[in-house]
């Protein structure tokens, strides 16, 4: 997500950097091609016009020519400023309150609505929490049963079929049911539209008045583009949203739907959903999401992502090993290649450094960063006896071929 803007800025950045000395009109440059970027990717230009506004007038009151580092302490507010649009804190659901606590979900017709209640069910059954889920989507067939197999296999779930004809029965039902089963929350998948109407609308406040729900969550498909915009408005007037899901987030180049749902609606970007599997829905992370635009990198993400996947122990067992003196063998970079394996590849963990250090790579060096290379190595060593692997040189060239 957010490629073409990464791009853009970074492009910004590098120009800015060859300067020394930062005049009015740089500035003022540096604020046409930014505010050419996001409207690129898809930025509302009421967004464009507030944040461009404020950022000229922030410039002038700092004067930025003045300083020692005049491009950094630009970027520097370019960032601050960016964040008080997406949000400067990450933002968790709000689940106090009389159990079960009611999340409402609304959104258009293949927006990723039903999966995201999936998704954020089985986030909410990890911590430990009894989660109960109910579809009143009595348009769209087989709404029902996608949510029912979207989360059959975790018994921590609970989804209650509710043989009912209109939406709101079915609601009542569901939540009579949640409270007997002493559930903690009950998540609310409704009913979307290909477009918005008045009937659409009017049963969305109807379920809400019923819910009294602590969280209505907006879920906006990233690759709509300025569409998003007007759907944003309209339903933030119906009902009163809390939230954000951003959904189909790693395929999507743009993303500028992200920034301005938030900005129309007033609500934070709370998740977002970045591949199809049941658990590929992360907490958003505002300053994570705004250095990386900006070219900073991602190593907040690049930390936790190695916390989730690589193996300590073994790690610390070669560490161990290397402090005694003993050889670095092939089955030893074998389990490093696992390891980098797991993160995603090397290009994975090259994506989330920042701008400046993946600028000291030379251009025909990032061809060499091909997971297939690594595959094949690990092929390779898994052909090789025992011996071969702890000392390489006795392998012959026959052998090698």
């Amino acid at each position: 997500m957010f490629d073409d803007l990464k791009q853009q800025f970074s492009k910004i950045t590098a120009r800015l950097s060859g300067k020394g000395f930062l005049s009015e009109k740089h500035i003022n440059q540096a604020c046409d091609e930014i505010s050419d970027a996001l409207l690129e990717s898809d930025v509302g230009i009421d967004m464009i016009d507030s944040f461009i506004n404020k950022v000229k007038k922030k410039a002038a009151q700092t004067k930025i020519y003045e300083s020692l580092s005049p491009h950094q302490t630009f970027i520097k507010l370019v960032k601050d400023e960016l964040l008080l649009f997406v949000g400067n804190d990450q933002s968790d659901i709000n689940l106090k309150g009389q159990p079960p606590v009611s999340i409402m979900f609304v959104g258009l017709q293949g927006s990723g609505k039903t999966t995201s209640v999936a998704k954020l069910a089985k986030l909410i059954s990890d911590s430990k929490k009894n989660v109960g889920l109910v579809s009143c989507d009595t348009y769209r067939p087989a709404a029902k049963e996608q949510l029912q197999t979207l989360v059959q296999e975790n018994s921590k779930i609970s989804f209650y079929d509710i043989a009912e004809t209109t939406p709101s029965l079915i609601l009542e039902n569901a939540m009579a049911s949640a409270r007997k089963d002493f559930l903690d929350v009950l998540l609310i998948d409704t009913a979307g539209r290909v477009s918005i109407d008045n009937e659409m609308m009017e049963e969305l406040e109807e379920l809400c008045q019923l819910a009294l729900p602590k969280e209505v969550l907006f879920v906006v498909d990233a690759m709509m583009g300025q569409d998003a915009l007007e759907s944003a408005r309209v339903f933030s007037r119906t009902v009163p949203i809390t939230g954000i899901v951003l959904t189909k987030a790693d395929g999507d180049a743009k993303g500028g739907a992200a920034l301005s749902a938030q900005f129309v609606t007033n609500a934070p970007i709370k998740y977002i959903g970045v591949g199809e599997l049941i658990g590929d829905l992360k907490r958003f992370s505002p300053t994570q999401i705004v250095s990386e635009i900006l070219g900073m990198g991602d190593m907040l993400g690049l930390i936790e992502k190695a916390e989730k996947n690589l193996d300590t122990k073994k790690a610390q067992k070669l560490a161990k090993k290397l402090s005694k003196g003993q050889r670095f063998d092939l089955e030893d970079f074998k389990m490093q290649l696992s390891q980098m394996e797991s993160m995603g590849g090397l290009g994975s963990i090259f994506d989330k450094l920042p701008a400046n250090l993946r600028s000291r790579v030379p251009v025909e060096k990032m061809d060499l960063i091909d997971n297939a290379r690594f595959k094949k190595m690990k092929v390779i060593i898994n052909s090789m006896t025992k011996e071969e692997k702890r000392f390489p040189t006795i392998i012959k060239s026959s052998r090698k071929k």
